[in-house]
């Protein structure tokens, strides 16, 4: 059965590039967390493109024929004028109508949180094959809510899932938590 990736390759190459920023912003932010260790990951990682191509194909799977040829016109004609990640958000709420500003940034925001945190695992997961002892911790929002405040600070191995099941952040729509590594000795 093909993907919708095959199916819609144009769409997800567009939904792939707007993730590509806060993917790669997990990848240094991990690295960072780091100091004197050099990991082998970046951005042209087969891990990393794979990841970036299954979650656009993920996006994809859940829209109907009329709202996916509506949002591929609108990726297609935002990045064919060369408009920023906000300018084409702000391109897809004018499409549709219906949404509102706020749910495009929830669905932005939680869309980054989730490319961020899953770069920062595979990041932390590389460094592990290369030979470094760690384990990652979740790092709640200063104001976190009630499903995430009690993860603050919880360690765990790199394989392992936190509470409800996930490898990391976003727990829930509008997720503001992260993850680091944490050497364990």
């Amino acid at each position: 059965m093909p993907s919708p990736f095959d199916a819609d390759p144009q769409m997800a190459a567009a939904l792939a590039k707007l993730l590509l920023v806060p993917y790669a912003l997990g990848i240094n932010t991990a690295i960072d967390q780091l100091p004197g260790v050099e990991v082998n990951f970046d951005i042209g990682n087969p891990r990393a493109t794979r990841w970036l191509a299954q979650r656009s194909a993920d996006l994809i799977r859940g829209m109907n024929a009329t709202t996916k040829d509506k949002l591929r016109a609108a990726l297609a004609a935002g990045d064919a004028a060369g408009e920023s990640r906000n300018q084409i958000a702000q391109r897809i709420r004018d499409t549709f109508a219906g949404m509102t500003e706020y749910r495009s940034r929830l669905i932005a925001q939680t869309e980054s949180i989730n490319a961020y945190s899953q770069a920062s695992l595979a990041t932390m997961q590389q460094a592990a094959r290369d030979g470094q002892p760690l384990e990652k911790q979740w790092l709640a929002a200063t104001d976190a809510c009630p499903l995430c405040k009690p993860l603050d600070n919880e360690q765990i191995p790199l394989d392992s899932t936190f509470d409800g099941g996930i490898q990391g952040p976003p727990r829930h729509p509008a997720c503001r938590c992260s993850i680091r590594s944490v050497y364990v000795t």
